[in-house]
């Protein structure tokens, strides 16, 4: 039997939505999500973050300026109690600008790919477990994971 998870789209969901994030100094969180996240740790749930970068992209921000972006953010997550296991992201995005990203992919939700990623790497029991977002992309993938599936603003 696999392990309780929760797995959450990051912007809109986890930090206030800023289009094309990646400076920490903009890191604004929603702090019902936080309190949210941290009962789910209490109940035994583990936590994961499944977010579309299509900003790789397109160019706006680098893969190293996101993972610096994450490190930090993660890091703030800690300070307030909360841990996510792992962050699985989609660089890609059709119609983008940077070649090696301008790909159409089985990872970019709706598509269920960084999904199923997480639950074969942890072993997730989709019986018990969430996909939390914001839009019906991120409903969309979940469903297609076998996941139970909520919008960010029925868990407040």
């Amino acid at each position: 039997m696999g392990i309780k998870a929760v797995i959450l789209d990051r912007d809109g969901v986890i930090l206030v939505h800023k289009p094309y994030i990646h400076d920490p100094r903009d890191i604004e969180f929603i702090e019902p999500t936080l309190a949210w996240m941290r009962k789910q740790q209490q109940l035994g749930y583990r936590l994961f973050i499944a977010t579309n970068q299509g900003g790789i992209a397109m160019g706006y921000y680098t893969e190293e300026q996101f993972l610096y972006f994450t490190k930090v953010m993660l890091a703030m997550l800690e300070d307030r109690g909360i841990h996510i296991e792992h962050v699985y992201y989609c660089p890609h995005k059709p119609n983008g600008v940077v070649p090696r990203y301008a790909i159409d992919c089985e990872c970019r939700k709706p598509k269920p790919g960084m999904l199923l990623q997480a639950i074969r790497d942890y072993d997730i029991d989709v019986s018990q477990s969430y996909m939390i977002g914001d839009s019906q992309s991120d409903i969309d993938a979940g469903k297609a994971a076998g996941l139970h599936t909520k919008w960010v603003h029925e868990i407040w």
